[in-house]
């Protein structure tokens, strides 16, 4: 990625949130890419891009994720704080 190319992209490609272009916090600019071939994947904001990671960047987890959304909105909270 040139800096010309960097500097096209205003929003994550994954979010949409725009972007920043200094410091590290969440809508921090981030270039994606394959830990194994080195090859740009796109232009991420810092959290976008850390979450791929937190996933170790497998189709097959984050699709599993994604899967289990819905069932998260069948978990209530008590007053204690403990799981129902």
């Amino acid at each position: 990625v040139t800096l010309e190319e960097l500097e096209k992209v205003k929003n994550c490609e994954i979010c949409g949130i725009e972007l920043i272009r200094k410091g590290m916090v969440g809508d921090a600019v981030c270039v994606d890419h394959d830990h194994k071939t080195g090859k740009t994947r796109g232009i991420l904001c810092n959290n976008c891009n850390r979450g791929l990671g937190m996933f170790k960047d497998s189709p097959e987890t984050i699709e599993k994720a994604i899967k289990s959304l819905p069932n998260l909105n069948n978990i209530i909270i008590n007053e204690t704080n403990n799981y129902v």
